[in-house]
């Protein structure tokens, strides 16, 4: 692997380049050019930019993508927001930024509150037959963050949001480009006490595991920052960009109601450092290439307790991972209608953990590596747009007894669209998808729940689906129907008598699951001056070979969604967004089925611009979430935050 990397960086840094000094920028995490007659076609429907993200004052990338059709969210004990797309978790759909994976080594998954907006430019989701070039593990789709580049000159933005019961978040960004040279500095901090809970015949009860003073949820506190630099250089030709990215939070763990042996754990730690390296060069007017070179480590440490008053520690445990690896996409364009695209990707995850009075070389330690290469090929003709891709995935894992094991596998796709007119189109797509065990569900005993099987595979699945959409200058409307059939799914079987004081489990490659749903979507831009309108709705039958009732967990049949924007004089504006999420099943330790009922929940802003000339701007703006105080579960016995207020405002130079 050592050649690859010099061969890569050698292609970064001395490719052909221009000394044009245009002051134009290109946005370096983006996978699939814009230019792309396909990609074009569905770019109302998938994509969040920043004003969107903007528009509803969203802190965290959960925030943002919450309102996206079919997305709803599953919140436990861990306290960390997953989410779920068509059947997939986020295991099965990756989390990229500027197209590298920021899942970790251990888990597979990341914490989207973790993820700020600010950085953000735009947020592209991808469903089924998602391009080969987002790399392997895409099983479900990707979802890519490409972040800002700054304009020309020096740019000042600062935030501040002061919710009830004692929660704050704010920041600022420093940019400042001159010469086709940029600097970026973006320091954020937030702090709060936790969140309060809807009024209940439990509020008052004395040392319940629900609240605590003031109705605020028990353990739900957190507080941390992050820091992000990024250094970049751009021309017509080239692009350079180095960028950081420290983050470190320490929260509480929400507790479990009704359970006589729920978990009482905190984080105390829990950072992510990240370095990246992106470069984009046109070597010639047929040939493009853009590398991607990153580390990433994360490091945290979970303290479990004795009992709900924190005093007295039961245990210490550490994860102290790494990940580095580079992602290189070369780019062929000729006969002015093709144009073919490789990825060559590499990426190699350390996991070691430990207890506290264990050093390093002591930790068991677990190591994977994944290489992926893929080509994608597309014509584009008047009337008709072709993708063809196919990627080779190889992974290899190593437990610190040096017992390898190898898993490969193949996965093609296509996709066309016919343009029956300027207006209208029509998508078909097929797509096979794989995903590879974690290191978790690898070798994890699950704190002696589970027996760990090293011989899991693949998981893998076929995707099939059809679009119609309508594109009109102010308007976009989308019906889809999709199929999708997995197999080898990764399921957690009981092994002993499910009524026997201690059950014993373990995960097995015993899954076989199809989904079949319809997707409708509209989406305006403003309409008459006064106002914009987005909706969906989603159902989806989901069907389980394996489990019991063929029921499959947190699946509901029914998503619907739709926001609103009332523009009003002096520069202000309402926003308020709607979600209903139908009901939900999830398995008990029993394997018994436990509902999970359905919740809507409405949102709503009010931002006025109070001030703006040519260089400045400042705004306020008042939000409350979960406007009716529902009381929402997306997993039972882990209740939600009730109704909370914030205030902002926001400077712009």
């Amino acid at each position: 692997m050592k050649f690859f990397f010099i061969f890569f960086i050698t292609l970064s840094i001395f490719g052909k380049t221009n000394t044009d000094n245009s002051n134009s920028v290109t946005l370096l995490g983006e996978i699939i050019a814009e230019s792309s007659t396909i990609e074009d076609n569905d770019t109302k429907s998938n994509k969040i930019n920043s004003q969107k993200i903007q528009k509803t004052s969203s802190k965290t990338l959960k925030e943002a993508i919450s309102k996206y059709p079919s997305i709803h969210f599953n919140i436990g004990s861990r306290g960390e927001a997953s989410f779920n797309l068509r059947g997939f978790t986020s295991r099965e759909i990756p989390i990229l930024i500027n197209g590298i994976p920021i899942y970790m080594p251990y888990s597979g998954s990341m914490d989207l509150f973790k993820i700020n907006t600010e950085m953000i430019e735009e947020i592209k989701i991808n469903t089924g037959a998602s391009s080969v070039l987002y790399g392997p593990n895409s099983m479900g789709g990707a979802i890519n963050i490409v972040t800002k580049v700054p304009k020309k000159g020096l740019h000042i933005n600062l935030w501040n949001e002061i919710g009830l019961k004692n929660n704050y978040y704010g920041g600022t960004t420093l940019s400042y480009t001159k010469n086709n040279f940029y600097l970026i500095f973006s320091p954020q901090y937030w702090y709060s006490d936790g969140y309060t809970m809807p009024k209940s015949g439990q509020d008052i009860i004395e040392n319940s595991s629900l609240i605590e003073d003031k109705n605020i949820r028990e353990n739900s506190q957190k507080k941390g920052y992050s820091t992000l630099v990024k250094l970049g250089y751009q021309n017509k030709k080239s692009s350079y960009e180095l960028s950081y990215l420290h983050l470190n939070e320490n929260r509480g763990m929400p507790i479990e109601l009704n359970n006589s042996k729920a978990r009482y754990w905190k984080f105390p730690d829990w950072k992510k450092n990240n370095l990246t390296f992106i470069s984009d060069n046109k070597l010639n007017n047929n040939l493009n290439m853009k590398n991607r070179i990153f580390y990433d480590s994360y490091y945290n440490k979970l303290d479990g307790y004795k009992d709900i008053k924190f005093t007295k520690l039961k245990f210490n445990s550490i994860y102290d991972d790494y990940s580095y690896g580079f992602i290189s996409n070369p780019k062929f364009d000729f006969l002015e209608i093709n144009s073919l695209e490789f990825s060559i990707f590499y990426k190699h995850d350390i996991h070691r953990e430990g207890e506290d009075k264990l050093s390093l070389n002591e930790y068991d330690n677990y190591a994977m590596d994944t290489f992926s290469i893929a080509s994608e090929y597309r014509l584009e003709l008047e009337t008709i747009s072709l993708v063809a891709g196919i990627s080779y995935d190889l992974n290899t894992t190593n437990t610190k007894d040096n017992k390898l094991k190898t898993l490969s596998s193949i996965n093609p796709q296509i996709k066309s669209i016919y343009w029956i007119n300027d207006n209208y189109s029509l998508e078909l797509s097929i797509a096979q998808k794989t995903r590879f065990p974690t290191l978790k569900e690898l070798f994890s005993g699950y704190i002696d729940r589970n027996i760990p099987n090293a011989l899991l595979k693949e998981e893998s699945t076929i995707h099939y689906q059809a679009f119609f959409n309508a594109n009109f200058e102010k308007f976009n409307a989308k019906a889809e129907f999709y199929y999708t059939d997995i197999k080898d799914m990764i399921e957690n079987i009981t092994i002993s008598d499910k009524n026997a004081p201690q059950r014993v489990q373990q995960l097995q490659n015993i899954g076989k699951s199809n989904f079949i749903g319809t997707e409708i979507s509209i989406n305006t831009d403003k309409l008459y001056n006064y106002f914009s309108l987005s909706s969906s709705y989603n159902y989806q039958h989901s069907y389980s070979e394996t489990l019991k009732d063929n029921k499959v967990p947190l699946q509901p049949k029914n998503i619907f969604k739709t926001a609103v924007t009332i523009y009003l004089p002096f520069k202000a504006y309402i926003y308020t967004d709607i979600s209903f999420i139908g009901e939900q099943y999830e398995l008990d330790y029993r394997d018994n089925w436990l509902k999970i009922p359905s919740y809507s929940i409405i949102n709503l802003k009010y931002e006025q611009n109070v001030y703006k000339d040519s260089n400045n701007k400042v705004i306020l703006y008042l939000k409350i979430n979960n406007v009716l105080n529902s009381e929402i579960y997306t997993q039972n016995n882990f209740p939600l935050a009730g109704r909370e207020f914030y205030f902002g405002l926001k400077y712009q130079y």
